[in-house]
């Protein structure tokens, strides 16, 4: 066994190049690397240990970051770097090159264990507290296949990875199951804008989500698992208090992206957001042009985005349909489609007249209204959306999130 500390955690992922397009960003960071920075910049005095494979290249950065943050770094040298690339932050993730057919292992045994999925590696830890976050959509990994072991397991993952690895489409049964499959004392499932559900005890727990000025989507699930396993594993905290303080964490990183995390979460205007059965199904009404390919291709997008989180969307192009004839009045259906929605969502690149239009009369109703630009806006382009209360933005993410809140928000 490599790496035993008996007066910390170990952190076991991957360390990758993470590049965005919209918003344009390039980091060295990866499921690991942040997790190990989040856990060592938090003031907490239990040793952190870092176990990933690294190139030359992604030591260097990993070791420069140990050094501001106070971790330690046990490389598994390797030849080949990966970098995931997304499109923006809620498109799946882009990896080169593809892995290879042969993997190092890397095992390891502490009093506490942080344990994320690779690419590029197996692991097989064993612990005391061992909290696994599988880091695969496609084809995460069952934990006791892996060959590791716990006394006390924590599972954090996705509704992705939930619904794979249990082949139950709600995330309530998904938890059983992973639970009574992997002896799991605690499960967690990560519900992106809705918040989190928690197993433990046999009971279902709701963990808020809470909305920060910015919310920059990409690792956010990586500090989510960080803050769990310092709380839960580390200081023994209850695991429902653990992962609401891992929820205010991941949206403190959603909004700063830099460590140590504010300690304050009104510098961030971090508030509590609640979007589960006790609140409704909200729906938001999606206003965006559709008359070329790039334009109809962004909003059938985003449109399967917000339904895949559980909202209804009122789309005028997919509920109405274009003008054929001037008996059928669209305009009309469009904005009698909108009033009965909570938010709008617009799709600003272009600057289309119908779309603006529409945005003046959801703020003459009062109805909330979120932009997404990824386009430069020309000189004073969105003075009169900003000054009339909309929020623009040039993450998609951000922009996806901030309208489903809006449209869960207490009205006045």
């Amino acid at each position: 066994m490599q790496g035993a500390d008996p007066l910390g955690i170990i952190v076991v992922g991957g360390t990758y190049a993470e590049q965005c397009i919209f918003p344009r960003t390039s980091e060295i960071f990866g499921s690991g690397l942040r997790a190990a920075c989040a856990i060592a910049s938090s003031g907490c005095e239990a040793n952190v240990a870092f176990h990933s494979p690294l190139t030359p290249e992604l030591e260097r950065h990993t070791r420069i970051k140990a050094k501001l943050y106070g971790f330690a770094v046990v490389p598994t040298v390797t030849e080949i770097g990966h970098e995931f690339s997304y499109l923006h932050p809620l498109s799946g993730g882009y990896l080169q090159p593809e892995p290879a057919s042969q993997l190092p292992t890397i095992s390891v045994s502490a009093p506490v264990v942080l344990q994320f999925g690779m690419v590029n590696a197996k692991c097989v830890a064993h612990g005391t507290r061992v909290i696994f976050d599988p880091q695969s959509p496609l084809s995460p990994a069952h934990f006791a296949e892996l060959g590791s072991s716990a006394e006390h397991l924590a599972i954090v993952l996705n509704r992705q990875e939930a619904t794979r690895l249990s082949g139950k489409i709600d995330i309530g049964e998904a938890a059983k199951t992973i639970q009574a499959s992997e002896t799991a004392e605690v499960v967690v499932v990560k519900d992106g804008p809705r918040g989190a559900l928690l197993l433990y005890d046999g009971t279902e727990h709701y963990i808020p989500v809470f909305d920060a000025k910015e919310t920059y989507l990409v690792g956010s699930g990586d500090v989510f698992s960080a803050i769990f396993a310092l709380e839960w594993g580390v200081k023994k905290t209850d695991p429902v208090t653990a992962a609401n303080a891992a929820s205010l964490s991941t949206a403190l990183w959603c909004a700063t992206r830099d460590f140590p995390l504010p300690k304050d979460p009104s510098e961030v205007e971090a508030k509590a957001q609640r979007l589960d059965s006790a609140t409704g199904i909200p729906t938001i009404y999606l206003a965006s042009p559709f008359f070329s390919v790039a334009q109809l291709w962004l909003l059938n997008d985003v449109r399967h985005i917000l339904q895949d989180m559980g909202v209804k969307v009122f789309s005028p192009y997919h509920d109405v349909g274009l003008a054929r004839d001037p008996l059928h009045n669209v305009a009309q259906d469009d904005l009698k489609g909108m009033l009965g929605c909570q938010a709008v969502l617009a799709l600003l690149d272009g600057s289309d007249p119908g779309t603006i239009f529409e945005l003046g009369y959801a703020r003459n109703h009062g109805i909330p209204v979120i932009g997404f630009r990824s386009e430069p806006a020309t000189e004073n382009a969105d003075t009169m959306l900003v000054g009339t209360g909309c929020l623009i933005t040039g993450d998609l993410g951000n922009a996806v999130y901030k309208a489903i809140w809006a449209a869960t928000a207490p009205k006045c």
